[in-house]
C-alpha cells in the first residue's frame, strides 16, 4: 500500500506509464508490415504494455491539461486501433504505407513528450539563491507539529538547529490556502525573508472545486508581493488518481509568480515511509527530521558543526 502512494502520490505512475507505452508501441512499429515474420509474442506484449501505460497515464494526475490527455489518448489510441488496417494497406501503395509510418511516429512523440515534461516536473531545483534570513514557513498541520510531544520538534524548527538559520513557524492546523493568507501577510509585514509554502492539503482533502483551490493559490501568492519569486518556493501536493487539476493549478501559479516549485514526489516519499509518520498524514519525529534535511540540502545550506560531529 504504501509503495502505491509512492507511485500514484509522487508522479512516478506517469513516467513509468508514458515509457511502457513507448515500448509497447516499439513492438508494434509498422516496420516490416504484415509480411515480416514476427512472433506471436510481439504484438501481444506490445499491446499489454500500451494498455498498462495508458492505465497508469490516466491514474498518475500528471499536473497536465485535460486536452493534453486527450491529445494523448487519441495518438495512441489511433495507432493502436488501426494499426491492422494501416498495415495492410501499406503493402499496397508507398503512400499509405507513409500514412502508417506517420500515425505510429506521432505517437511515439506523444509518449516522448508525455515522458519528459513529467521527468522535467519531477527533477530537484535549485533552491540555493533563496539565501534571505529569516526563513518563513507557511503551511498547516503538517509543519506546524500536530501529534507531535514538543511543537518545537516540528521540522522547521529542526531547520533551523540543522542550518543555524533562523526560521519563523507560522503553520497553524488546519490552515487553508484562504487562511494562510494571514500567514503571508505576516511574513511580508515583518520584512519576509525567504518563504516556504507547504498548503493546501486541507483543501484537497475538504473537496473543493481545483477551480476554487487555483483561486484562493493564487490570493494567497499575491500576499507574497510582486517579487515573491525571488524569495519562495511551493511544495507539490503529493496527489491521488484523477487529481492532475490540482497539481495544475500549483504549477501554473509557479510559472506566473517564478515561485520555483518542489516535485510532488518529495513528500510523498515521506508520507509513504510508515515510520515517518503517525497516521499516514502527519508526520512522526522521524519524519519531521527527514524533512528537515531534505529542505537543508534542497537550500544548499551544510549542517552546523555539531550536527556534522554527531553523525
Amino acid at each position: 500500500m504504501h509503495l502505491l502512494v509512492n507511485f500514484f502520490g509522487g508522479g512516478w505512475a506517469g513516467l513509468v506509464g508514458a515509457a511502457f507505452a513507448l515500448v509497447g508501441l516499439v513492438l508494434l512499429s509498422p516496420r516490416g508490415g504484415p509480411t515480416r515474420r514476427r512472433g506471436r509474442w510481439r504484438p501481444l506484449g506490445g499491446m499489454v504494455l500500451v494498455a498498462v501505460g495508458a492505465v497508469l497515464v490516466a491514474l498518475s494526475a500528471m499536473a497536465l491539461p485535460l486536452w493534453a490527455y486527450a491529445v494523448w489518448g487519441s495518438a495512441v489510441g489511433a495507432w493502436v486501433v488501426g494499426r491492422g488496417r494501416l498495415a495492410k494497406r501499406s503493402t499496397r501503395t508507398a503512400s499509405a504505407g507513409w500514412t502508417a509510418t506517420a500515425v505510429w511516429a506521432i505517437a511515439v512523440v506523444a509518449c516522448l513528450a508525455a515522458g519528459a515534461v513529467q521527468g522535467w516536473w519531477m527533477r530537484t531545483p535549485d533552491l540555493r539563491t533563496l539565501r534571505d534570513d529569516p526563513i518563513y514557513v507557511i503551511g498547516d498541520s503538517l509543519s506546524a507539529g500536530l501529534l507531535t510531544e514538543d511543537p518545537n520538534s516540528a521540522w522547521p524548527m529542526r531547520l533551523g538547529r540543522r542550518t543555524g538559520r533562523r526560521v519563523v513557524n507560522l503553520a497553524v492546523p488546519g490552515a487553508t490556502l484562504e487562511s494562510a493568507r494571514a500567514q503571508a501577510r505576516r511574513a511580508r509585514r515583518e520584512g519576509a525573508g525567504t518563504i516556504l509554502l507547504l498548503i493546501g492539503g486541507n483543501d484537497v482533502l475538504q473537496g473543493i472545486s481545483a477551480d476554487r483551490f487555483a483561486l484562493d493559490l493564487e490570493r494567497l501568492l499575491a500576499e507574497l508581493g510582486p517579487d515573491a519569486g525571488a524569495h519562495a518556493c511551493l511544495f507539490e501536493l503529493p496527489l491521488l488518481p484523477l487529481m492532475s487539476e490540482y497539481g495544475l493549478a500549483q504549477r501554473r501559479a509557479g510559472r506566473r509568480t517564478g515561485i520555483a516549485i518542489v516535485p510532488r514526489r518529495i513528500l510523498a516519499s515521506l508520507l509513504a515511509d510508515p515510520p515517518a509518520t503517525v497516521d499516514g498524514v502527519h508526520l512522526s519525529e522521524q519524519g519531521h527530521e527527514r524533512l528537515a534535511e531534505v529542505v537543508a540540502e534542497l537550500l544548499g545550506s551544510p549542517p552546523r558543526r555539531e550536527q556534522r560531529d554527531r553523525r
